[in-house]
């Protein structure tokens, strides 16, 4: 009956243990063992997205946290710990979620603004390597969350478009019997194209307190630390005549 006692008694204790541990965790902001040997699983959705949308990356994370591991345990340091941050140290390259292709902008038009959406040979032409290499996005900023020990953070990205006006090369004349193109006409589109990205730094935690006052700037129930607009540069990609602005909308 000891025995039997016994065997109950620690089944008991290890459930109670797994089950109530997540929950300690979270309570007290204290990341076990267990937690970072279950981060460390390179079967992680997250390390597994690294691996097929960032290949270099991830290979290049699998090296850093092997070198970190071992110079943690050379000066007696947490090498589990430094590992796992070595593993996930550049995760914020991986894609946003936010698609900004030509078929998502294209969808986007008739929705924000009167014109209608391109057709496909029109929206072809923005897929060309010669309309890439003309609009280049070139936007870089940094954002400081404000952030204290143990509080949670989050960057909102929130994309600001302008409607603009881009010429289109069209066949007008073409020749029946090789089927080249001899003469070309001007059509003029317009299309939603990035001019801006806003960022908002949020945070919850000691450093958030005042979150709930009246005039407090929070997303989600968060507190806004900061708040920055990071503009992108596009060619510009129009000459309109002087007889044809009057008749577009800006």
């Amino acid at each position: 009956a000891g025995g039997a006692y016994v065997l109950v008694n620690g089944l008991v204790s290890l459930l109670l243990v797994l089950g109530l541990s997540p929950i300690v965790e979270s309570a007290f902001k204290y990341t076990s063992r267990f937690k970072l040997m279950e981060l460390m699983n390179l079967e992680q959705p997250l390390m597994q997205r690294l691996m097929v949308e960032a290949p270099g990356t991830y290979h290049h994370s699998l090296i850093v946290s092997n070198m970190v591991e071992a110079g943690a345990r050379a000066i007696g340091a947490n090498a589990l710990l430094c590992k796992v941050a070595a593993l996930y140290h550049d995760i914020g390259k991986l894609k946003s979620g936010m698609e900004l292709s030509p078929d998502a902008l294209n969808r986007l038009l008739p929705q924000i603004s009167a014109h209608p959406a391109l057709d496909p040979l029109e929206l072809a032409a923005l897929r060309s390597d010669d309309f890439h290499a003309r609009y280049n996005v070139a936007a870089r900023t940094r954002i400081e969350l404000g952030a204290l020990p143990g509080d949670s953070a989050a960057l909102f990205v929130y994309p600001e478009f302008n409607l603009q006006r881009i010429v289109l090369q069209k066949p007008k004349e073409v020749d029946a019997l090789t089927g080249q193109v001899v003469g070309t006409e001007e059509k003029i589109v317009v299309f939603p194209l990035v001019a801006a990205v806003h960022l908002a730094a949020a945070v919850t935690g000691d450093s958030s307190s005042g979150a709930g006052d009246s005039g407090a700037d929070t997303l989600d129930g968060m507190k806004v630390k900061t708040r920055q607009r990071a503009v992108v540069f596009p060619v510009q990609l129009v000459k309109t005549r002087p007889d044809q602005a009057n008749d577009m909308m800006d």
